[in-house]
């Protein structure tokens, strides 16, 4: 019996070690894991969003929250935005406003629309959303079914996308108008990001000539400018801006730069030496001129690193910026670090690399690829632990 005690206490013993050791690993892994995935600087998005509405020549902004915050959390940083004063928020989809009601009071703050209504008036009443109108038949539609709930109207001026058109603007437009519970007039630049373009001068004086015809906007508040807009003429920009990418620190001028808010990093896999002569990745697109070290990075296009970039694609490994090799495959993409193992830098399993953030601005990315940074940013994937600060 005193052996068998003896037995049970060294296996209680060894039982409570492993469990030590366990513990130990996993709060281990779980501190390696925090330097990984999508930061968002929440301190940031505060910040571009009080320069933006300075820059507007009323110092009146909304925020444009749509296709969930820019990637970056439509929730988490319509919280953050309302607790700096922001009062309006605008959405593209009703399933959005829906979601977005349970984060900020619709009582207290205004959830916009912008593809307004489609046959779902019952939604939007139910939720105190307001829909931006962009058509007769909606303007109909909410005359009949809004129950004088509050709207906006949205006229086209040159986008041809949604808006009442040239041929909308009538007396029967303008009496329907005025049966409506209008809270703002806006419009939408289609080339504000080049602020020499003469379409931005034409659309603004369309707006002016067509909220004159219809006499019952002339009092209604406007609105024009997206990011961009705000660095148009100041007497261009009405009484409401909305900013979106530029909040997310997507420059809406190569003149202007805003503050990064993603953050993207992600492990080094694997390293090996390479040869020339050796080549990359798939379909051997590329091939290796000298002797090598290789990284193996865990992000490819699924992670929203748009394979498009292949071949043009940086990133940074200790502070270094290193070439992106060969294509970009779904989960994974192959970085030259030759240059920082040369400079002494260790570089193994583990090691973080910088996608996007502060050595890796969203435009230059999306530039790599081909697009802008309203793509990058918005396709950022589901599989980054997303972490939020405030700096």
């Amino acid at each position: 019996e005193e052996r068998e005690r003896e037995r049970d206490s060294q296996h209680t013993e060894r039982d409570r070690e492993a469990r030590k050791h366990t513990l130990h690993t996993l709060a281990t892994m779980s501190r390696g894991l925090r330097e990984f995935g999508l930061r968002v600087d929440l301190g940031a998005l505060i910040r571009n969003f009080l320069r933006l509405q300075g820059q507007h020549a009323k110092e009146n902004c909304a925020a444009v929250v749509k296709a969930n915050g820019y990637g970056l959390g439509q929730n988490i940083v319509s919280k953050a935005l309302a607790k700096a004063g922001c009062k309006t928020f605008f959405v593209a989809h009703v399933s959005e406003a829906v979601e977005l009601s349970k984060a900020i009071c619709p009582h207290m703050n205004t959830i916009a629309v912008l593809n307004g209504t489609l046959q779902d008036e019952d939604i939007f009443l139910k939720y105190n959303l307001v829909p931006v109108l962009g058509s007769t038949g909606q303007l109909y539609r909410w005359d009949r079914y809004g129950k004088g709930a509050p709207c906006i109207v949205h006229l086209d001026t040159g986008m041809n996308r949604l808006g009442l058109r040239q041929e909308d603007v009538t007396e029967a437009t303008n009496a329907l108008l005025a049966k409506l519970n209008l809270q703002l007039a806006m419009t939408h630049f289609a080339c504000a990001d080049e602020p020499d373009h003469p379409m931005n001068e034409k659309q603004y004086g369309l707006f002016v000539e067509r909220c004159n015809a219809l006499s019952v906007l002339c009092n209604v508040p406007k609105s024009t400018c997206n990011t961009a807009g705000l660095f148009l003429d100041k007497a261009w920009h009405g009484d409401l801006g909305r900013p979106g990418v530029g909040l997310y620190g997507g420059c809406p001028t190569p003149s202007v730069q805003m503050e990064p808010v993603a953050f993207v990093s992600v492990p080094v896999l694997e390293t090996f030496t390479v040869k020339p002569g050796e080549t990359i990745s798939y379909s051997a697109t590329m091939t290796v001129e000298r002797p090598s070290t290789i990284a193996v990075c865990e992000v490819g296009y699924a992670d929203g690193y748009l394979r498009t970039a292949s071949g043009q694609a940086m990133v940074t490994v200790c502070g270094v910026q290193c070439p992106v090799l060969g294509r970009i495959t779904m989960d994974m993409c192959v970085v030259d670090v030759t240059d920082v193992v040369s400079m002494g830098e260790s570089v193994k399993p583990g090691t973080p690399v910088e996608v996007l953030g502060k050595h890796q601005v969203a435009d230059v990315v999306a530039g790599r690829a081909g697009t802008i940074s309203y793509e990058a940013l918005t396709s950022l994937g589901q599989r980054y632990a997303r972490t939020y600060i405030e700096s």
